[in-house]
């Protein structure tokens, strides 16, 4: 049996007899009466609790043992050939996302903006601060006059480690 049925709820929890916890769909498949357990079967690697509402396509693997084995969300498609996009939906939006992109670059949330590698980028500003308050000038005090006095920079306290995101890291 192949159904396709509508999302109405979610668990998790152990499926009969399995050992380990699983994520356990309620599935509306005919009418509002035929609700079912089904377990949703995701791909490796991917953790996914799908919104109610969404559409699920139930298989029929033994008398009692049914699962979910795709679920449409409703979002419209968006990726090129080769592409993949990892998304969380709210209120039947896309709210988070990371775009894999075939030409190797990855999008987090958008692609207005760039990532720096934080440590070389805070070492060669500190470089350029150290250098900024070492330097010194001449100085000539007016016309006519042939001393020339060294006068040191004011001392900057600049800093980029408030630009600095502990939680993203990149290689």
């Amino acid at each position: 049996m192949v159904a396709i049925g509508k999302i109405t709820g979610q668990s998790v929890e152990k499926n009969r007899d399995g050992d380990k916890p699983v994520r356990m769909l309620q599935v509306e498949i005919t009418d509002p009466d035929d609700l079912q357990q089904v377990e949703l079967f995701r791909q490796s690697g991917e953790d996914y609790n799908p919104p109610s509402g969404s559409r699920v396509i139930v298989l029929n693997l033994g008398r009692a043992f049914r699962v979910g084995v795709a679920v449409d969300d409703r979002i419209e498609p968006s990726m090129g050939e080769g592409e993949r996009k990892v998304y969380s939906i709210d209120s039947g939006s896309v709210s988070a996302f990371i775009n894999l992109l075939s030409g190797g670059d990855l999008e987090l949330n958008g692609n207005a903006d760039f990532a720096a590698r934080f440590n070389e980028l805070k070492a060669g500003f500190d470089e350029l601060r150290s250098d900024y308050n070492l330097h010194t000038h001449k100085y000539l005090p007016g016309p006519g006059v042939a001393v020339e006095t060294v006068v040191p920079s004011v001392a900057s306290t600049a800093s980029i480690d408030a630009a600095k995101i502990d939680e993203i890291k990149v290689p």
